[in-house]
């Protein structure tokens, strides 16, 4: 792709993102398939290329599947539209040190999960019960469900607080 860029002429104009839908179990927790509220099936591979962009840099923040448009948009020097959802992640592109430190949603028809900073809470749509609660700094894999742990009552009210209001706005 870069070198169809060169030849056009376009590379030092054009951003490239590569990334994929979502994951895969592939055994991961015993299961295959994707559609899973684990990080395997939920997290996905992003690389961005810009003109002058930093090279090398790896950035841990997390970035939502809603946030291409407003980074696209963000890209092309349009005005954002406040109607769409996501925040341009642009800034992190430019100084990999930025964060946007922000609440991240995803969902799958049974499940809708928020993840913010180390912390990530899993409910089950039908009842908004919630089933999983995990401290992915210290449990990468997903091992240790801390639901309902008193050590993590009030980051689990918290992050439920969070995803109920996100759920309402979006559902409705």
């Amino acid at each position: 792709m870069l070198e169809a860029l060169d030849r056009l002429g376009l590379r030092e104009n054009t951003v490239v993102m590569f990334t994929s839908d979502h994951g895969d179990m592939q055994g991961s927790q015993g299961l295959i398939n994707k559609g899973l509220p684990w990080e395997e099936s939920s997290h996905i591979p992003l690389v961005v290329r810009t003109p002058g962009g930093a090279q090398g840099a790896v950035v841990d923040d997390l970035v939502s599947g809603v946030d291409f448009f407003a980074t696209c948009v963000d890209y092309a020097e349009m005005p954002t539209e406040p109607s769409v959802e996501g925040d341009s992640f642009a800034s992190m592109i430019a100084e990999p040190t930025k964060t946007l430190n922000r609440p991240i949603f995803s969902e799958m028809k049974p499940w809708c999960m928020v993840r913010e900073g180390a912390f990530k809470l899993v409910v089950q749509k039908e009842g908004f019960k919630v089933s999983h609660l995990f401290d992915l700094e210290n449990d990468p894999y997903e091992m240790d469900n801390l639901l309902d742990k008193p050590e993590h009552t009030e980051v689990q009210k918290r992050l439920f607080g969070v995803l109920q209001a996100w759920y309402e706005r979006v559902s409705n």
